[in-house]
């Protein structure tokens, strides 16, 4: 059925017509569907009406709640079938149309009816006079007595687009030429038009307009069109191709600052560690947010943190701590274990191995009472205490440092912070 707004004076049976217009838009209905109250809208106006808040039927006696229950509108295909087989007339027959025919049949009818008062010339927008809409009869009289004009349009359109394209334009010169206030088409033979005067005398410009020249003219352009396409494919290719070295450009720039942004990063780190190592075999290690890494080891995140490094001297051993908050071996879900790792440092080769000095932890109580100290000997057979062939030796320490219930009680953990100090006796160093 067509999508078009049928007036009432165009339906032969009245009855049918007030029977199933739409209370929403008041015209025959599209595509009915029927409420649930039993009324009958067109399909768009139903999903007009249900996408409101609280959708209700249109029609003034009724006002019921079409969402009532969650039920909806639903397709009526025999009112559907019955609406098709209405018999109507044109909606042009003011015009002249003289069709009339079933409902079902009117869109096709309307895409080829000549009587449409819906079409205006394709020129208006160049400049053409007659832009008022009219039907297409009309249309096709003023195309057949207006064809110097429309001729005239396009070479003032084809003179603008000289610059753009001199090759196209120069290849159809000797076709379509205008001398003397005179447009026509070299080699065809033309009619020549009445000359015509205006009111104040002026003899109008005369035009040769035939079918030689509207070909002629038609060639011209098809070159045209196919001129700017090529010349706007070419544009675009090149256009494309520059973004493309700019991406690439953006890439490598990219790339540059990440590598400068780790340098900087690495060198920013080892200036940390230089400024925060100590030389004298002591390091305090503040652990802060506590209560966050313990959750982060037992959610699984990671098992272990490091400390910072520190050294017996300028030119000592390199060493760090590391501590599983939720233990390790023995230890494990039981204490916090503490253990001491020797790391590769730059003087390795001038040091005597294995490493022997004693080390001492401490757990600081931050409140002033008992600190928890343990220190060990470091085993001269084990690995951990060989000068290390990678960065860091197999850690090595206190599995059972500090049970979890002593390390809640009072004093040890203070503002979800913890301080632990190390000490590595440099005496016979």
């Amino acid at each position: 059925m067509a999508a078009y707004k049928i007036a009432r004076s165009t339906v032969q049976n009245l009855d049918l017509y007030d029977k199933y217009t739409c209370p929403h838009c008041h015209h025959l209905c599209k595509d009915a569907v029927q409420s649930v109250c039993g009324h009958w809208l067109c399909e768009s106006c139903a999903d007009e009406l249900m996408a409101t808040s609280s959708p209700k039927c249109p029609r003034p006696d009724c006002q019921e709640d079409l969402n009532s229950d969650g039920d909806q509108c639903f397709p009526d295909r025999f009112v559907r079938k019955e609406i098709a087989r209405m018999m109507v007339l044109c909606p042009y027959k003011d015009n002249g149309c003289q069709w009339e025919d079933k409902m079902a049949d009117l869109e096709a009818h309307l895409k080829t009816c000549t009587f449409a008062s819906d079409v205006t010339c394709p020129l208006a927008p160049l400049g053409c006079q007659h832009s008022q809409t009219g039907t297409k009869q009309e249309l096709q009289k003023h195309i057949a007595e207006c064809g110097p004009e429309h001729l005239q349009l396009m070479a003032g359109i084809l003179s603008l687009l000289r610059p753009l394209l001199p090759s196209a334009i120069s290849s159809e010169s000797a076709s379509v030429v205008e001398r003397d206030g005179v447009l026509t088409s070299k080699g065809s033979k033309t009619k020549r038009s009445a000359l015509k005067h205006d009111d104040y005398g002026y003899q109008s410009r005369r035009i040769y307009s035939d079918e030689a020249s509207t070909a002629a003219f038609a060639s011209v352009t098809e070159k045209v069109k196919r001129e700017l396409d090529t010349k706007l494919t070419t544009q675009l290719r090149k256009k494309d191709e520059e973004i493309d070295t700019l991406v690439k450009k953006v890439s490598s720039l990219e790339r540059a600052m990440k590598s400068k942004q780790a340098e900087y990063e690495d060198r920013d780190f080892r200036l940390s560690l230089i400024e925060n190592s100590s030389h004298d075999g002591q390091m305090i290690w503040k652990i802060p947010q506590f209560s966050q890494r313990m959750a982060d080891a037992q959610s699984g995140k990671y098992t272990s943190i490091f400390s910072l490094p520190f050294h017996t001297g300028k030119y000592g051993y390199k060493m760090c701590l590391r501590l599983y908050i939720l233990g390790d071996g023995i230890g494990k879900n039981t204490h916090m274990s503490l253990f001491f790792v020797i790391m590769k440092g730059e003087f390795d080769n001038i040091l005597q191995w294995p490493f022997t000095s004693k080390v001492t932890f401490k757990l600081i109580n931050q409140t002033g009472n008992r600190d928890i100290i343990d220190s060990f000997k470091p085993d001269p057979m084990s690995s951990s205490f060989q000068k290390p062939k990678s960065d860091m030796n197999i850690a090595s320490g206190c599995p059972r440092f500090v049970s979890h219930t002593e390390l809640k009680s009072g004093g040890f953990i203070v503002e979800d912070t913890l301080f632990i100090k190390s000490t590595v006796d440099c005496t016979n160093l």
